[in-house]
Formats: C-alpha cells, sequence, structure tokens
C-alpha cells in the first residue's frame, strides 16, 4: 500500500514540478542541464523516486529497483495529471 501512495505522490510532485504555474520560475534558468530536467516529467521521476525508495527500502542495494519500480508505477499518473493539467490552462 505505501508503495502506491509514493507512486501517487511522486506523481503529483513530478507533475507539479515540470508543467505548474508555481515553478514556472525555477524552469526559466540558464543551467542547461536543470531546465532539461525541470522540462522531463520522466526524468524528474528517477530523482523524485529516490528519497522514497530510501524511505521503503532503507539504504541497501533493494532501493534502486525499488525507484525504478517508483518511476514505473508513477508513469501512467503523471502522464493523467499532466494531460489533465493542460486541459485546465485557458491559453
Amino acid at each position: 500500500m505505501d508503495f502506491l501512495l509514493y507512486a501517487l505522490a511522486i506523481a503529483t510532485i513530478v507533475a507539479t514540478v515540470t508543467r505548474g504555474s508555481v515553478f514556472k520560475f525555477c524552469r526559466n534558468t540558464n543551467f542547461t542541464f536543470l531546465d532539461q530536467l525541470l522540462y522531463c516529467p520522466y526524468c524528474l521521476a528517477h530523482w523524485v523516486s529516490v528519497p522514497f525508495a530510501v524511505m521503503l527500502a532503507g539504504l541497501t542495494w533493494y532501493a534502486i529497483p525499488v525507484a525504478l519500480g517508483l518511476v514505473a508505477a508513477s508513469s501512467l499518473p503523471t502522464f493523467l495529471l499532466i494531460r489533465y493539467m493542460g486541459w485546465l490552462d485557458v491559453n
């Protein structure tokens, strides 16, 4: 159950950071790596999943497959949230 809740939390964080207007100022930096990271939901999910994997598996080798599983489990909810956020835009 914790795994699914963490995957949904990752999806929400990633969608908010990569597409939310609140973090628009962060995405408009002069750092190329940071720009690419903050615009790519899939890339950001890898970094966001690490602390959640450590909470689930501890600092063991098992945290690596847990982190990758969290990325995979959060991909569909992230996609759906980003689509929904796009529908909310009235530009």
